[in-house]
C-alpha cells in the first residue's frame, strides 16, 4: 500500500465511524427494533465497503487485510470515546448503538481476512 491510500484509509475509517454513529443517532431506535435483522444486514454493507475499497482505492486484494485494519482502528477508538464521554452522540440507546459499530469493525476485518485468504 501506498503512503496516500495509507492516508485514505484512515480517514475512511473516521468517516465511516461519523456516518455510522449518526446514522444511530437519528435512526438508533428504529434500527435497534430490527435486533438480528440489522446485524445481518451489517454483513452486506462489509462485503461492499471491502469492494469498494479494492476498486475505488485500487488496494490489491494482498493488502486489504491491512487496509481494512488501519481504517477499523480509528474507527474503533472513536466508538470507545465516544461511548465514554459522548454517550448523547449515539442516542437514547448508546450501548446499542456502540455494538452495533463495533460489530461493523468486526464484520469488515473478518470479511477482509476471508477475501484477502482467497488470493493466497
Amino acid at each position: 500500500m501506498t503512503k496516500t491510500q495509507t492516508a485514505v484509509m484512515f480517514l475512511f475509517g473516521v468517516i465511516f465511524w461519523l456516518v455510522a454513529a449518526l446514522t444511530w443517532q437519528w435512526g438508533g431506535a428504529v434500527m435497534a427494533e430490527q435486533g438480528a435483522l440489522l446485524y445481518a444486514g451489517t454483513l452486506g454493507l462489509g462485503v461492499a465497503t471491502i469492494v469498494l475499497v479494492e476498486r475505488g482505492l485500487g488496494i490489491a486484494r494482498k493488502d486489504i487485510l491491512d487496509a481494512s485494519a488501519i481504517a477499523t482502528a480509528p474507527a474503533a477508538m472513536l466508538d470507545g470515546v465516544a461511548l465514554r464521554w459522548f454517550t448523547g452522540l449515539y442516542g437514547d440507546k448508546p450501548l446499542e448503538g456502540a455494538a452495533w459499530i463495533l460489530w461493523g469493525a468486526g464484520v469488515i476485518l473478518a470479511l477482509a481476512a476471508l477475501r484477502q485468504r482467497r488470493e493466497a
